[in-house]
């Protein structure tokens, strides 16, 4: 822990943070340097905290400790990372990782772009995008299509323990398989995430799971 203390005292971590969304070589030279100087347990303790700043809530959605994490920010800020950032942090969090998150943040952009339209309809589309495939992501989102990924994205009750569920690869990947679910689908995956935290005695996961059954968001979310 020593060479993280120095890491942090001499604000690394801010030019870490920095490099990660330079999109150049260079960022990504100067983000392999400093992992690998660090022994492998930190380096994951510095790829968590990079998870927590990603997903760091604006100041409007704060509480008064200031540390409510946005998985929809998060998720912002994934597709904003060049694919040379993202191997050299998360690539100890194995090899579907990376994979998975672009698949969920992915996702949440079709849900923004169909939810856009079904509030604007005459409105500007994102570039680069279809008037038909924005059809098609309305009618989705219109239909229930992603309930599921909808209330993770717009709960913020459930911001801390995602935060930390992130840099779980089988939270990830439970996410990235449900994210398209419609809503009849949702009490079966939240089932599933029940499991997946009581056999690995994860209370982050047992969290969510415990959040999204309280909160009933299948059913909130769909009125």
């Amino acid at each position: 822990m020593d060479k993280l203390q120095g890491f942090i005292n001499k604000n690394e971590p801010e030019r870490i943070y920095r490099a990660a969304f330079e999109g150049t070589e260079l960022g990504a030279t100067r983000l392999k340097a400093v992992m690998q100087s660090l022994p492998k347990p930190e380096q994951k303790a510095v790829a968590s905290a990079f998870i927590s700043k990603m997903g760091k809530a604006l100041p409007g959605q704060q509480d008064e400790l200031g540390d409510v994490f946005s998985t929809e920010r998060f998720l912002t800020n994934w597709n904003k990372l060049s694919p040379e950032a993202k191997q050299v942090l998360f690539n100890r969090f194995g090899s579907d990782y990376r994979k998975n998150l672009d698949k969920i943040a992915e996702t949440a952009s079709m849900i923004r772009e169909g939810s856009r339209v079904l509030a604007n309809p005459s409105g500007t589309a994102a570039a680069g995008v279809q008037p038909a495939t924005l059809a098609v992501l309305a009618t989705a989102v219109a239909a229930g299509q992603y309930k599921l990924l909808t209330g993770l994205l717009t709960t913020s009750a459930l911001s801390r323990a995602s935060a930390k569920a992130f840099t779980n690869p089988k939270y990830v990947n439970w996410l990235a398989e449900n994210s398209n679910i419609p809503t009849s689908a949702i009490p079966g995956a939240i089932n599933t995430l029940s499991n997946i935290a009581k056999d690995d005695n994860d209370q982050d996961l047992a969290e969510i799971a415990e959040q999204l059954k309280r909160q009933e968001i299948s059913k909130k979310i769909g009125k």
